[in-house]
Formats: C-alpha cells, structure tokens, sequence
C-alpha cells in the first residue's frame, strides 16, 4: 500500500493534558505526520519544541512515550537499549521514557511518518512488567489499512478536536499498543508447535472436561512430544494443560449454577470431581465464592451466604 501524502508535507499537535485526562491511565500529548522527501537537507523537516526536537549527533531522551510507524522509504533507529537497527517501510518502532535514541530516514530515499505520543499508568505497566521493552522496540506490522486508519483518525481527532477527543485518542493508541502485543507474540509462536495442534489439544480437552487426562497420552495423540505440546500450549494460552483444563471446568460449573437447580454435588460429578467438597473449596479458592453464594449472587440475591437445599 502507498498511502497518497496529504496536502501538508508535516502535520503535528501538542496538546495540554488535565488531571481527568491521566485519569484514564493513558493519554496522548501529541501527534503527527512528516513526509520527507529523498534528499532533504534537514530532518525532522519542522522545528518542534525543545523537549522534542532532537539533531542526529546529539539524539533525545524523552520523558514519555512515541509510536513510529514509517509508511514509506527506509532508514535507522539507534537506542541505548536496543543499538542500531533499520527501519524500512511497514515498520513501526516504540520510543520509550528516559531511553536515549536517534532516528532517520535514509537520504536516498527519504521516508514518510506517522507518529503518536503517549503516557501513563497503563504502558508505563506494561513496561513493568516486560509486555512492551526497549530492548525489542521495533515491530513490523505492514503496510495495510489498519494501521494507515488508525493514525488518520488520530490525527483527525487533533484536528477537528470532537467532543472527547482526548479519550478517543487514548483509544486509538491503546488499540496500536494492543496490536503491537500481538504481533510481539506471533514472533515468539513462530518456533513453536503449529497453532493446528494446539487447536486440536484445546478441543480434545474441552471434550473429555470430565476425565482424568493422561497428557502424554493425548500428545501421542496428536503426533508431538509431549515436552512440545506442553511448551506450546503454554505459549499459545498463557495456560499449563491441566490449568486450561480446570479453568474450562469452572467456567461450566458457574453456567451451571447460574442456568440451572441442580444440586452442587450434581455440578461436581458433571465437571469431574469424584469428592463435592472439593470442588468446592477449589471454587471459593478461585472465585471468592463458594458455589451456593455464587448461584445465590448471579440471581440477584447478594452475597447471601449459604442457602439450604442447594
């Protein structure tokens, strides 16, 4: 896709942030566009304020978070974190708070750019805990009309400045962030079992939910060891085998107990507990409830404790 450039070579806003607006855990002070074309004597082609401008010799350290994502040309990224990496079309790369770096495209071909800034609690988190590091900052989602609509919304948004604007642009960048996660996950998938047989091990649990699985039998089943299967359901998931297995069975225990009059002891034997008692336990454990209270709870009744009978 070659996204045709608008009127204006570069585009960008920065706007003021209140305390409602970093109340949402995630906020954007800016955005923008740069078309810059092969040969261009400068980059960036339009001064920026102090704390964004940046010279290549020099490089930036800012005190929160941007979204490249380069729909034309070629070029670099360097970081303290990641070093020096290219950059070509289709490729977006995540600027990170207090993380030295430098970008630019190649003066051959120029590029052209998308960016958004972002901060607050919610990336901020995901930094924490390692969902989005600058030592991985650069994805390749392509070039397509997801992420070209993504940013052109955007940057209608900071142009027409709708009612609620700030909150549809945290949107947006949440959305981008979100899709960021997923490619991040399908790199780390590559090397693992085919998502075929990972499928095939999600139903065969879901259809023996009240047996006693023996797991390397079912990965002779399926044709894999079962160290693979084990390591690739756990990729694929975010689940051991035997977790996905109970959570599938509690989750048909609580429509049960919110569908039907059946007796807990019914419930357990329906989802495989041999012992109520600890289906039970296992229950409050989970959920915070025990079963009767939940049954009691999804109907309307509060958290009414214990009801005879059930």
């Amino acid at each position: 896709m070659r996204t045709v450039p608008p009127a204006k070579n570069t585009f960008f806003r920065y706007l003021p942030i209140s305390p409602g607006d970093k109340q949402w855990g995630l906020f954007v002070p800016t955005a923008g566009y740069s078309w810059t074309p092969a040969h261009s004597p400068d980059y960036p082609l339009a001064k920026h304020p102090s704390a964004y401008h940046f010279q290549w010799q020099q490089g930036r350290i800012l005190q929160e978070f941007q979204l490249l994502y380069i729909i034309r040309g070629e070029g670099v990224f360097e970081s303290a974190e990641a070093g020096r990496l290219p950059i070509k079309a289709g490729d977006a790369f995540v600027l990170f708070p207090g993380v030295w770096h430098r970008y630019a495209p190649n003066p051959e071909t120029g590029w052209d750019e998308y960016w958004i800034g972002f901060d607050g609690d919610v990336p901020r988190r995901l930094v924490q805990q390692n969902i989005l590091s600058p030592k991985s900052p650069v994805f390749s989602p392509g070039l397509g009309e997801t992420w070209h609509s993504l940013f052109t919304h955007a940057i209608e948004a900071l142009e027409l400045e709708p009612v609620g604007h700030h909150q549809l642009l945290a949107g947006l960048t949440y959305e981008m962030l979100t899709r960021l996660h997923a490619l991040g996950r399908e790199e780390k998938l590559a090397g693992t079992l085919d998502n075929a047989v990972v499928s095939k091990a999600k139903y065969l649990v879901m259809e023996r939910l009240r047996e006693k699985i023996d797991w390397e039998d079912l990965a002779r089943e399926l044709h894999v060891s079962y160290s693979s299967l084990r390591h690739a359901f756990q990729q694929h998931t975010g689940f051991s085998l035997y977790q996905y297995q109970l959570q599938l069975r509690l989750n048909k225990a609580k429509s049960l107990l919110n569908s039907t009059q059946h007796p807990v002891k019914e419930i357990a034997a329906r989802i495989g507990f041999d012992c109520p008692y600890h289906f039970s336990n296992l229950f409050k454990r989970k959920t915070g409830l025990s079963p009767v209270a939940w049954r009691h709870d999804a109907r309307g009744g509060g958290h009414g404790g214990e009801l005879a009978g059930q």
